[in-house]
């Protein structure tokens, strides 16, 4: 089982106190409101029948609650890079911006030491296979943290909670997936945040 004592330094610490602090006043509900999207996606993907799966693969491998997330950046491909980054991420490639599975018996230490550029956060699944993981951490900036629950949805709650809590920006390549995940999950700055037509199409039909 990975090891979770290289946690960081002391202002790391400190930054992860703060996390915890900042969320639990910033987000409420977090679970209530998971899982009614977790219900209502399930229900949309069930009435659309055979025309909605020939367009949305299910991700293999992962539990249900990690694929319906996956399954989200289907809806809502990454966009493209611009000028100065040419080209588009596939939504399978961008799974792996989002969560990466690491097999039990695998350093953690040596999968930090892989990561060539600092990153916004992203889950680490720690497992025998994608379908078992029993320990999630929060990787950002070549630090690790656990979370606190080996649930999968829980661990994407305080996944998401980690870019308010440091303060950090979504991921480019996930912009389309937090947004829709904090307007229309969160029900955080509904009014005020800029979101893409696609995004607001889906946000409108799942509300």
């Amino acid at each position: 089982m990975p090891k979770e004592s290289l946690t960081c330094s002391p202002n790391w610490q400190i930054q992860k106190a703060s996390l915890a602090m900042n969320t639990f006043t910033v987000l409420k509900e977090e679970r209530t409101g998971f899982l009614a999207w977790r219900l209502k996606f399930v229900q949309k993907e069930a009435s659309d029948g055979k025309k909605r799966k020939s367009q949305t693969p299910s991700p293999k491998g992962w539990d249900g609650d990690i694929s319906s997330i996956l399954v989200l950046l289907h809806l809502l491909p990454p966009p493209p890079h611009g000028c100065k980054r040419p080209g588009k991420l596939s939504a399978r490639q961008a799974y792996d911006q989002l969560v990466k599975f690491l097999k039990t018996g695998t350093s953690i230490q040596d999968h930090l030491d892989s990561v060539r550029e600092s990153r916004q956060p992203y889950l680490l699944a720690c497992g025998n296979t994608k379908h078992m993981i029993h320990k999630y951490y929060i990787v950002t900036d070549k630090h690790v943290i656990p979370c606190k629950s080996s649930d999968s949805l829980a661990a994407f709650d305080e996944l998401f909670k980690a870019h308010f809590g440091f303060g950090t920006s979504y991921n480019q390549d996930l912009i389309n997936v937090y947004n829709f995940l904090q307007t229309t999950i969160y029900d955080i700055d509904v009014g005020s945040s800029k979101v893409s037509p696609r995004v607001a199409e889906l946000r409108a039909r799942f509300l």
